[in-house]
């Protein structure tokens, strides 16, 4: 019984892992989505502080 149930305790290891590993793709879309976002609110910061200085500078 004990090798038994270590080969069917390894089968469902190794279908948990495949179940649970992230496509690169997946990953990749994610990460380009996080730039993507961290870079729009720097640039909206840059105008802001670009229109805040011409007003300023008036």
């Amino acid at each position: 019984m004990g090798v038994v149930g270590d080969l069917r305790r390894r089968r469902g290891a190794r279908r948990w892992q495949r179940w649970t590993e992230v496509e690169p793709e997946e990953d990749l879309h994610r990460r380009a989505g996080i730039v993507t976002a961290i870079f729009i609110v720097f640039f909206v910061l840059l105008i802001a502080v670009i229109v805040i200085g011409l007003v300023a500078a008036r």
